[in-house]
């Protein structure tokens, strides 16, 4: 039977020096479900005298990563190093890619009422209290405690950095520049999902928008930046718990989403509806991203008006003809009469 897995590699000094730490990730591997499955391979030792484990973990399409999160919250664990470099993809046989969240290495036993003391993470997605602990070595309270929320703070910086390609929080100089980084991440107001700091003690740039070049629909940035304003929260108390996160991450998955192209100004539009939502809704949603008032909608659909083919304007949106959803709508603005024909340039043939 054919198997894939990932191979973990203890460096050295872990296995020589750190074998706790080895032996806490193993047993946590050995947790499985449904949603969060290991192929926990026997271990094996190279020439080297290193520690090779090989593993499988967290596979789920689509929203592997909230699916694979949720479950270990169920079981009580927390990851405390989410980062882009700790989530593999796979490519099946089909072709579908499957995300895997990987290394536990950092990941312990701990409850929802349980507070941990002990640092583990990676400098840029860390949560600010736990940044100043651990990067500035300062304590703004004594015996300091962290709990599951910095797990939700590195999921939100994990999140944008997929979506941007590029980190939230950036100070000029990066790491070498660290009193900067904590001043952006744990003074930054509520809302704001960046900060950039592009010159040498120059102003922040805050942002509480995507940025221009973020690849995602208009329709999936409304939905994404008021997740990542809650998730990114300074203040921990005001700050999305894990369930929260995991309720909005399944109602954004269990949308439908229209496919429709602007003939005004020649662009593609994807736009998320609900399963309940009904005409009139669709309209207003398209009028967010298309600047077309529903009064001025003309939406075909194979040569044919959308509101003939619905029919029933208080139907709802999943009541609607598979065609239709599975389709290419074509979107016009009714009032508009200065349409000019695309020009051709004429090109010399060599």
């Amino acid at each position: 039977m054919r198997c894939v897995c990932a191979v973990k590699y203890f460096h050295e000094r872990v296995s020589h020096h750190f074998a706790s730490v080895a032996l806490r990730e193993i047993d946590l591997l050995k947790v499985r479900s449904q949603k969060c499955y290991h192929n926990l391979c026997s271990g094996k030792i190279l020439p080297s005298g290193n520690y090779v484990m090989g593993m499988e973990l967290c596979g789920e399409e689509v929203y592997a990563l909230s699916s694979g999160m949720q479950y270990l919250r169920q079981m009580g664990i927390i990851h405390r190093d989410l980062k882009p470099g700790n989530i593999m993809r796979f490519i099946d046989d089909t072709g579908q890619s499957i995300y895997k969240l990987t290394d536990f290495g950092a990941a312990r036993q701990l409850d929802d009422e349980e507070n941990f003391t002990s640092i583990y993470g990676t400098e840029e997605y860390l949560d600010p209290n736990m940044y100043e602990k651990a990067v500035l070595r300062r304590h703004s309270v004594p015996y300091q405690e962290f709990d599951a929320s910095v797990d939700i703070w590195s999921l939100g910086v994990t999140i944008y950095h997929v979506a941007t390609g590029h980190l939230p929080f950036q100070p000029y100089g990066g790491r070498s520049n660290s009193q900067t980084m904590f001043l952006i991440t744990s003074t930054k107001e509520s809302g704001v999902i960046s900060g950039i700091q592009r010159y040498q003690n120059g102003d922040i740039e805050w942002s509480k928008e995507l940025p221009g070049t973020c690849r995602l629909s208009l329709g999936l940035k409304c939905l994404v930046v008021p997740m990542l304003a809650n998730m990114l929260e300074s203040d921990k108390r005001r700050r999305w718990s894990f369930e929260q996160f995991f309720r909005e991450v399944f109602k954004i998955q269990d949308m439908l989403t229209i496919r429709l192209y602007d003939c005004s100004v020649g662009s593609n539009l994807k736009i998320y509806v609900e399963k309940c939502d009904r005409y009139a809704a669709v309209q207003e949603k398209i009028a967010m991203e298309s600047d077309i008032p529903s009064g001025q909608q003309l939406i075909l659909f194979q040569n044919r008006e959308l509101e003939e083919i619905v029919n029933d304007m208080t139907c709802e949106v999943q009541n609607y003809p598979t065609s239709v959803l599975h389709g290419q709508l074509y979107l016009y603005n009714k009032d508009r009469t200065d349409v000019k024909k695309i020009m051709i340039p004429d090109i010399r043939m060599y």
